[in-house]
């Protein structure tokens, strides 16, 4: 490694360059998190709304069967008043008696089908909602985000520039491995050791270590990760 790197600045340089890139990369991102919320809340609404469309058809399907009902009970009680004997009396009696009974269930089936339709009536129409506020809260977020780029792509290639002149000093092998260190971990790629261990791993440094890295010496961590000391 030559001499008159600065490692503390060189780390806090690739800190803000990752900072800027993940803020750039982070809008497309947040957008498709955002879209992928809609078309999944979307997909729910249409799902609910076949749901309320078949609980209207079977209502609508018990209503029928009531008035069906209705009808034979107006047939029965016709046949009731002009029966002409108790045998006959009785069978359409008992018959009125079942039949009545069997429309209390339509009529029961029919009120909880109906509530059934208002809750999801209210559901579809809450979800409407919400997808109408999701919608403009993305568009908002678009808004924002292209009023950023400029001035992220701006920072972007300044602190480049910067990161590619304070990291210049580097040299041979060691310049090597810093790369790989960088295109592997990005700014973790380098680590405060000025507490006498790694910021990384936390493995305390040797007395030896500390010599070669107080003399300026490159020192690579076991972890893989340059070590600096901050001096005062």
């Amino acid at each position: 490694m030559s001499e008159g790197i600065n490692l503390p600045h060189l780390h806090q340089l690739l800190q803000q360059l990752q900072a800027v890139r993940e803020k750039l990369a982070g809008g497309p991102r947040k957008i498709r998190q955002r879209e992928n919320r809609i078309a999944q809340m979307e997909q729910l609404l249409a799902t609910r709304a076949e749901e309320l469309k078949r609980t209207k058809a079977a209502s609508d399907g018990k209503s029928l069967e009531l008035k069906s009902k209705d009808a034979g009970l107006h047939d029965l009680q016709r046949k009731l008043n002009v029966a002409s004997s108790n045998r006959e009396f009785e069978a359409a009696q008992h018959q009125i008696e079942a039949d009545k009974a069997a429309r209390a269930v339509l009529e029961d089936e029919i009120l909880e089908f109906l509530e059934r339709v208002e809750v999801i009536q209210a559901e579809i129409t809450k979800g409407k909602e919400a997808v109408e506020q999701l919608k403009v809260d993305l568009g908002n977020f678009r808004v924002e985000f292209d009023g950023q780029i400029a001035v992220l792509e701006q920072q972007e290639k300044e602190l480049a520039a910067q990161v590619a002149t304070a990291e210049s000093p580097l040299s041979g092998t060691d310049r090597d491995k810093y790369r790989r260190l960088v295109e592997a971990h990005q700014a973790d790629a380098l680590t405060d050791a000025t507490n006498g261990h790694c910021g990384h791993c936390f493995v305390t440094l040797t007395s030896q270590q500390k010599v070669q890295l107080n003399s300026g010496k490159p020192l690579f961590c076991g972890c893989g990760r340059l070590l600096y000391v901050v001096r005062g």
